[in-house]
């Protein structure tokens, strides 16, 4: 850790430049590596319990649904802790290079399949669901914690996020494109063998990258109010989430962010199949996406440093109604090509909105350090993990609605009314959810004018 005077926080903030390119790439790299492992855990451990280790989905719905209400508790707590956190590697740093271990032997006990009775195996699938649940979760909450404390530096964060955000988007996909063959390659015929392999081979790659990236990051900025925020207690500390009026409101355009490409996704399967009439579309669906995802990368950083963080996230927020909206009236079956260009569109202001919450979040750490005194980067970085779990479970939710109202019969020919419900939820409902979830913007406050004025009177009151 650097010495006081050299972590001082810069009066002039975007002339921060002590990031270097490595740190950017450390955290991408770490990035890459938590979306490996979180995108086979999260996408194929449903179908393990029902199809492979033999559980009911309504039993395995209940432990997910367990697991995302202790997630309320835990991902604070995982927060506050590492905020608290005093070690030679820092107070983030730390967990991201220690406990990708734990991560992997969580993740191994998930994907095993002893040989219990019926009983038995939902507690042994509820028990290690959970600790793979909590063992992420201490990698995923010092994660999103770094970048505030690699720069204070609104345009530097937002660079670093962009980066990582897009990188993990990346990982993603790839773990959509080679989870099951690499299941059918290890198992060849033997299921149970071939998701236990293909969950430590990505736990073990993905656990590798983790560590070398945080590894190649540093921890340059520390709390000014240190010695007080110490004594401050768990409960008490809560209120830089409770009483953050900016967080609160960035957190429900990420809720809705995150629902709606939570929605695409799974819908996606089922548009493909009975819309298209071609399941294997799926993977060309997801690749289309990249290029728009790597543009967004790109212009994050040059566009909001120029016209600034809520300017750009209107004008992503209105491309994203516009092209979404836009897909509603292509027909699939007669245009196909053009359908899919436009498909691949509404990846880039997806991709940017996700990106700008993520650095207006990191924003809101120094508001509640200006006026509560109270430096909480790891305590405000988890609501953003507790977003994400929450809107999967809200998002599944409301996929089932969807399926339900629309009559879907599995592996059936679906009737008109299905097919239009598909069709209506996978563009229009989208287009939908972009607008509302674009409205909490315009009670946001921190603009980067009032931000670098909370960082100068920061930084007069570490002088006093």
């Amino acid at each position: 850790m650097e010495n006081s005077e050299e972590s001082r926080v810069t009066l002039e903030v975007s002339k921060d430049n002590r990031v270097t390119l490595v740190e950017m790439l450390g955290h991408a790299t770490a990035g890459i590596g938590l979306n490996l492992i979180y995108g086979f855990w999260a996408t194929y451990m449903l179908v393990f319990y029902t199809d492979v280790f033999g559980i009911t989905a309504a039993a395995a719905s209940i432990i997910m649904v367990i697991s995302r209400i202790w997630d309320g508790i835990n991902d604070p707590m995982m927060g506050a802790i590492a905020d608290r956190t005093r070690t030679r590697w820092g107070r983030y740093r730390f967990y991201i290079i220690f406990m990708p271990i734990v991560v992997l032997i969580a993740m191994t006990l998930n994907f095993s399949s002893p040989g219990l009775d019926a009983k038995m195996k939902v507690i042994y699938a509820g028990v290690t669901y959970i600790l793979m649940s909590m063992a992420f979760t201490s990698c995923d909450v010092p994660y999103w914690s770094l970048p505030s404390v690699m720069s204070q530096a609104v345009d530097k964060r937002t660079a670093i996020l962009s980066l990582s955000r897009g990188m993990g988007q990346v990982a993603g996909l790839v773990i959509g494109i080679v989870a099951i063959p690499m299941v059918q390659f290890f198992g060849q015929g033997d299921m149970q063998k071939g998701y236990l392999m293909t969950a430590i081979v990505v736990g073990v790659v993905g656990g590798l990258l983790t560590t070398a990236g945080g590894l190649m990051v540093k921890e340059h900025v520390e709390p000014i109010i240190e010695p007080k925020a110490e004594k401050i207690g768990f409960v008490k500390s809560l209120r830089v989430i409770i009483q953050n009026k900016p967080l609160l409101l960035v957190l429900i355009s990420l809720l809705i962010s995150f629902m709606s490409n939570l929605i695409r996704q799974s819908l996606l399967v089922y548009y493909a199949q009975y819309n298209i009439g071609n399941i294997n579309l799926v993977a060309a669906f997801n690749t289309i996406t990249v290029p728009g995802m790597l543009l967004g990368i790109a212009l994050t950083p040059i566009m909001s440093k120029k016209i600034g963080q809520k300017n750009f996230y209107y004008l992503a927020s209105l491309a994203g109604v516009l092209v979404n909206g836009g897909l509603f009236f292509i027909n699939p079956t007669s245009n196909l090509n053009l359908f899919m260009f436009v498909f691949a569109l509404t990846s880039l202001p997806q991709g940017i909105i996700l990106i700008m919450t993520s650095s207006m979040i990191a924003n809101t750490i120094e508001y509640a350090e200006w006026r509560f005194g109270q430096r909480s980067e790891g305590l405000i970085s988890s609501t953003q993990t507790l977003t994400s779990k929450i809107a999967i479970a809200l998002g599944a939710g409301l996929c089932g609605v969807i399926l339900s109202l629309s009559r879907y019969v599995p592996n059936a020919i679906q009737s008109a009314q299905t097919l239009s419900v598909l069709h209506f939820s996978l563009t229009m409902l989208l287009a939908i959810m972009i607008a509302v979830g674009t409205i909490p913007m315009f009670f946001y406050e921190l603009t980067e004018e009032k931000h670098a004025a909370i960082m100068k009177e920061l930084e007069e009151r570490k002088k006093n």
